[in-house]
């Protein structure tokens, strides 16, 4: 909706009353008013009941215009009286149902753009605060002006209503006309301020139009009527029309107000009755057009039609040709076919027997391939088998001849001990020397013996566990304590007739052949180890060639070790025996002695 009316009370109204003026502004049939509120605070508005009632019958847009002297960028003083003059002009527009206060910020002073951009925000920002602490309803509107040394060019106006929200931007043309140095010239110029407005959310867009004049450094000097100025407002009105159905308000500010409030809708009527006349005269061209269309569409579809038919007979025509054409065409492949065919298929069956004789020979000289290596690897096998066993039979006739001598010579060497312990029962009355040598003798084969057994467990890591030579020595030593315990009466009964003075010559001569014995002993035990040192050199060299040997008599040996260590364990036991018998006659004797002595 547009809505046009003059900024102030027409100068045709009787009455000088807000009240009146409604009444004058509905009368001369304009949509708006803009009241001025031009020294400072002043009385409230009488009747303003009535004037928000009236205006919102008359359905009437109510501006409030706050007074013109402003100055929210000076210091805190002229800072603070401004505001108190906007929230007088808020008090009074709410209580006359305005729905926008309008005012201009004042002068830059010493302030760069962005400063005064960024103090303009804060102090319109208070003051929208304060609007709506106290719940009004009215918008606050930022005006635009007319001088250089002002606040008040579109962009910053623009910048403090996008930023600070509740506000309108207010664009007066003439004040933008001369700051711009005469721009508004054509409907584009407008156009481009228009953009502007519509990206900015806002209930309404609020305009002021006049004539001015203005010097060419971007100041205006004073208003002037419509026809008078150097600003036309026939292309305004173009773009007015284009947004008729946004509300736009556009207030005279011309010193002839109404009139020229009036002007503007004279000068928008008629370029809506030319749009109308241009819109039925495009119309009727388009009628006519359509007609002319039609006509000629009529005469191209009779055309067409004949066109139509003559096309159909030579088709029917070229159709027949083509078909016999065809069908001689079919004919003829038929034929050649037919002989590609028969040809195809005596090919295939020479290839077919052809195929089928070489996958025959092929076949045959398979199998006979397969006979002959079938035959080959059994010849093979059959010559391994026989191999094998032929080597198993003779390994097999080695460990037994292996063991048949191990055999002898344990039978002899316990035929040579059962003789030796038969021996040392009858000569029980012999010499403590003699019984000495060869318990000694025993011990260091013992000892001998069991580091063999050792060597050879450790060289063929067996699990079989030695007999240790300390605990047969523990035995030896355990049974000779008994045969000390032995009763004293036997001892005396077999030997009677010994002295004192043979006892005395025999003890010395036992020590005596001991020494003698232990050295010929350590010589014995230092040539045994030498011997058996070469013999395990000699063993580690014959085990890196026959380890696949060694593998297989592991486990024979094994149960051959056992049985060796078994029988050694039993001559041990034998020789302490007869250690324990001859040390206990000698103390029997001696126990004889020393009761003739007595």
């Amino acid at each position: 909706m547009l809505r046009f009316g003059p900024n102030g009370i027409p100068l045709s109204c009787k009455g000088r009353t807000w009240l009146d003026a409604l009444y004058d502004v509905k009368e001369l049939e304009l949509e708006a008013i803009e009241f001025q509120l031009l020294r400072g605070i002043g009385e409230p508005i009488p009747e303003a009941d009535l004037i928000k009632e009236t205006g919102q019958e008359l359905d009437i847009f109510i501006a409030v215009h706050a007074p013109y002297y402003m100055d929210l960028l000076g210091d805190d003083e002229s800072a603070g009286r401004s505001i108190e003059y906007l929230k007088w002009s808020g008090e009074v527009a709410d209580s006359v149902g305005a729905r926008l206060v309008i005012t201009h910020v004042g002068f830059y002073g010493d302030l760069e753009r962005k400063e005064a951009i960024d103090r303009a925000v804060v102090m319109v920002r208070k003051i929208r605060d304060h609007y709506k602490k106290k719940k009004y309803e009215h918008n606050l509107g930022i005006e635009v002006h007319g001088k250089q040394d002002l606040f008040g060019n579109l962009e910053e106006i623009l910048e403090v209503t996008k930023r600070v929200s509740g506000t309108v931007p207010v664009v007066n043309f003439a004040h933008l006309h001369a700051r711009e140095r005469g721009f508004f010239k054509k409907k584009e110029d407008f156009e481009e301020v228009f953009e502007e407005l519509f990206s900015v959310e806002a209930p309404f867009i609020y305009t002021l139009f006049s004539g001015l004049e203005h010097d060419f450094e971007g100041n205006e000097l004073r208003f002037t009527p419509i026809k008078k100025g150097d600003m036309r407002f026939n292309p305004l009105a173009e773009l007015l029309l284009d947004n008729e159905d946004k509300e736009i308000v556009v207030i005279s500010s011309s010193p002839l107000l109404e009139h020229d409030a009036q002007y503007m809708k004279v000068i928008l009527s008629r370029i809506e009755e030319k749009r109308i006349q241009k819109a039925i005269a495009q119309k009727a061209a388009e009628e006519a057009a359509k007609i002319e269309a039609a006509k000629k569409k009529k005469e191209e579809a009779a055309r067409k039609k004949k066109e139509a038919e003559k096309k159909k007979k030579e088709a029917e025509k070229k159709k027949k040709a083509e078909a016999e054409k065809k069908k001689k065409e079919a004919e003829k492949k038929k034929k050649e076919a037919e002989k590609k065919k028969k040809a195809e298929a005596e090919k295939k069956k020479k290839e077919a027997e052809k195929k089928k004789k070489a996958e025959a020979e092929k076949k045959k000289k398979e199998a006979e391939k397969a006979k002959a290596e079938a035959e080959k690897k059994k010849k093979a096998e059959a010559e391994k088998k026989k191999k094998e066993s032929e080597k198993a039979k003779a390994e097999a006739e080695k460990k037994k001849k292996a063991e048949a001598e191990k055999k002898k010579k344990e039978a002899e060497k316990a035929k040579a001990e059962a003789e030796k312990k038969k021996t040392g029962t009858k000569s029980s009355t012999a010499k403590k020397s003699d019984t000495k040598k060869s318990t000694s003798k025993k011990t260091d084969t013992k000892k001998s013996e069991t580091k063999k057994d050792t060597k050879k467990s450790a060289s063929k890591k067996s699990d079989t566990k030695t007999s240790d030579p300390k605990k047969d020595t523990k035995k030896s030593t355990s049974k000779k304590t008994d045969t000390k315990k032995s009763d004293p009466k036997k001892s005396e009964s077999k030997k009677s007739t010994s002295k004192k003075a043979d006892t005395k010559k025999s003890t010395s001569k036992k020590s005596d052949t001991k020494k003698s014995e232990t050295k010929k002993d350590t010589k014995k035990s230092e040539t045994k180890k030498s011997t058996t040192k070469k013999s395990d050199t000699k063993k580690t060299e014959t085990k890196k060639d026959t380890k696949k040997t060694e593998t297989k008599k592991s486990t024979s040996k094994k149960s051959d070790t056992k049985k060796s260590t078994s029988k050694k364990t039993d001559t041990k036991k034998s020789s302490s025996k007869s250690t324990s018998k001859s040390s206990s006659s000698k103390k029997s004797g001696s126990k004889s002695s020393t009761k003739k002595k007595g």
